[in-house]
């Protein structure tokens, strides 16, 4: 029989292999709106997939709108393309590996000095190019040891070397230089101050999307919740309960984390339900056992691309804090007499559980600017009670279905 650790440790392993099934498939279809030029510079308008990963790099595929067949551009076919307000890729041929490779690099910086990053599956690096056309990569090496131990990662200092050779006219960035950190916001910083030191006549162009600060939005939400009890010990851990079926009401404030990546949010929920479990023990026994139970969560929640109806992934903790206990027991173990019935208070039922949460959702659009949810979630929580002797440990684990809707406009 499984524990309540090997049943989280499986749900855990369950959620993040559906994730990773699931990003792979549904984040390669995100198409938004931007535009593309050709060798010839014309600018051709549209939506554009927004891939994950390194995939912006490798190609870009095209709609001149929905219903239009996608048209797939490699790095030889077309200059660049851009999304509306948003990443700028462009075509340039780097080395990769010691292989020159045509490839898009989203450009980051236009100056003096141009900086570029470029991401797929195998690399993850920057490139810094001078007036002249010559092109430094920014990257952390790996050493291989002879003796046995195997390639170990080291975070080197190559692209502060590479930075000070890039830079080298320009005495007043160099303690910069020596802070510089392989990160867009670090080296966008870095290379719009060399430009600002060097040149007075040409203005230094980021094209970094520019995130805003997190969206909060609020919704109440109302739903289902059935629920199992189990105790590890003691008389009331033999009883077969019944699962307890009952209304959930609450709140949901949902924050898109717009500064970290887009389609990541953190939701905090506060839900209030009351619990009846029903157990039996031996045909003779009977208990009823009511509470009244709040469960604040907090979730990482993923928000698959835009679209009318949207997936999301969360994974998080929450508290079970249980506000107050009835035990009723209905005792027929005297044959000819009458059931007894009566309170009782050493059920050893844990006040404070704690557990972790995953859930599935969708989110869709109603009125236009308005949202609405549903999210289903399993939760896996345990706590502990004093008993007569060792304590006693409370599980309860819980199916929700919810909706809800958010109060606020969306944009």
């Amino acid at each position: 029989m499984y524990t309540t650790i090997q049943k989280l440790k499986a749900v855990v392993s369950l959620f993040i292999l559906f994730f990773g099934v699931s990003l792979t498939c549904i984040s390669q279809s995100n198409f938004q709106k931007g535009y593309y030029i050709t060798w010839n510079d014309d600018t051709i308008h549209g939506l554009i997939n927004n891939k994950a990963g390194g995939g912006n790099s490798l190609a870009c595929t095209f709609k001149k709108d929905k219903s239009s067949k996608q048209l797939k551009f490699s790095a030889d076919e077309i200059k660049g393309y851009r999304f509306e307000n948003g990443k700028y890729y462009i075509s340039k041929e780097i080395d990769i590996n010691d292989v020159k490779t045509q490839v898009f690099v989203e450009f980051l910086v236009d100056g003096i000095s141009n900086l570029y990053f470029y991401r797929d599956t195998d690399n993850y690096f920057y490139l810094i190019e001078n007036e002249n056309g010559d092109i430094l990569a920014l990257y952390r090496e790996e050493i291989e040891y002879p003796d046995g131990q195997g390639q170990i990662s080291h975070d080197t200092y190559r692209h502060i070397r590479m930075l000070k050779l890039a830079f080298s006219d320009c005495m007043e960035i160099q303690p910069q230089v020596e802070q510089a950190e392989l990160s867009h916001r670090s080296l966008i910083k870095l290379t719009k101050d060399y430009h600002n030191f060097v040149c007075d006549d040409q203005e230094c162009i980021v094209y970094e999307k520019k995130l805003g600060p997190p969206k909060i939005y609020f919704a109440p939400i109302i739903g289902i919740t059935s629920s199992s009890l189990r105790f590890d010990k003691e008389f009331y851990s033999r009883f077969e309960y019944d699962r307890s079926l009952n209304a959930t009401y609450g709140i949901q404030i949902n924050a898109v984390l717009t500064r970290i990546q887009e389609r990541i949010s953190l939701q905090l929920d506060l839900l209030y339900e009351n619990n009846e479990f029903y157990g039996t023990y031996n045909n003779y026994y009977e208990l009823f056992i009511k509470n009244s139970m709040l469960q604040p969560s907090f979730l990482i929640k993923y928000n698959f691309p835009k679209g009318k109806i949207r997936p999301t992934l969360g994974l998080g903790l929450l508290g079970n804090f249980i506000l107050d206990t009835k035990a009723r027991a209905i005792v027929d173990n005297i044959p000819g007499s009458p059931a007894q019935e009566h309170e009782i208070e050493d059920v050893y039922m844990a006040e404070n559980l704690i557990g972790v949460v995953t859930q599935f959702g969708l989110n869709y659009r109603i009125f236009k600017n308005r949202e609405a949810f549903s999210n289903i979630r399993y939760v896996i929580s345990q706590g502990a009670a004093p008993g007569p002797g060792t304590a006693v440990i409370t599980t309860i684990n819980s199916i929700n279905l919810s909706v809800g809707i958010y109060l606020s406009k969306m944009e």
